[in-house]
């Protein structure tokens, strides 16, 4: 398991390829997530561009702002526009439970914010590998996304049909839960309940480019080698 797959991530990098490869598939992506991803269009993930931020607020939020709510929804032109990257202010993301308690899509974050020490990054890695073999074993699809370049990692898991989020809670919880046993790491799972009704739930940033750092998503798949751009673009 660890130490083989994947093999360790391509320091070298192209960002200006890697950023163009993803907005030549930003359409392809936005129908693909519009289609199979979105739990819900009133709400959804977003950050405030960096020349907005403020030092010491916070920059992410649930957009749209409560006076557009109702009137403006997530479509695939802002999922586009989310894929195109221009602005960090464009990055979105995704609840992960819809308003009838059902999940598209499930997800594991592994933080590396804060520095970590060495060990926790291999420890954060080891874990998040486990998670997506495991979830291949159950015959899934799972993807490894290296999310921020700097020991971070996100783990999807598509679904052909809208699942009860209750299922995909209990079974996602339970698989971090022996992981952060097994390597002593931190790991939130989406959704973080078996139910959000009455509130949105819980959102978990798109692939593509990050918010803050000059970083963007790199995928594997088990057994594969990592991809980034434009071939990032088509493993998703």
């Amino acid at each position: 398991m660890t130490g083989e797959w994947p093999e360790r991530v391509p320091a070298v990098r192209d960002l200006a390829t890697e950023a163009n490869g993803w907005v030549q598939h930003a359409e392809a992506l936005a129908l693909f997530a519009d289609a199979q991803l979105v739990n819900r269009r009133d709400v959804w993930g977003a950050y405030i561009a960096p020349e907005r931020r403020v030092i010491g607020e916070q920059y992410t939020y649930t957009a749209p702002g409560k006076k557009w709510r109702g009137t403006t929804k997530l479509d695939a032109w802002r999922l586009a526009q989310h894929f195109r990257g221009a602005s960090q202010g464009h990055v979105k993301g995704l609840h992960s439970t819809a308003d009838d308690d059902t999940s598209r899509w499930g997800g594991c974050d592994f933080d590396a914010h804060d520095a970590p020490q060495a060990a926790y990054l291999v420890a954060l890695r080891d874990a998040a590998v486990s998670i997506v073999e495991r979830l291949a074993e159950y015959g899934a699809a799972p993807v490894l996304e290296d999310s921020n370049g700097v020991g971070g990692w996100h783990v999807w898991v598509y679904f052909d049909a809208p699942v009860p989020t209750a299922d995909v809670y209990t079974w996602l919880d339970a698989l971090a839960e022996r992981a952060r046993l097994a390597f002593g790491v931190a790991i939130e799972t989406y959704p973080k309940q078996a139910s959000a009704r009455g509130g949105f739930g819980n959102w978990l940033r798109l692939p593509g480019r990050h918010h803050s750092k000059a970083h963007w998503s790199r995928v594997a798949r088990p057994g594969e080698s990592w991809a980034s751009g434009a071939d990032a673009a088509r493993v998703l």
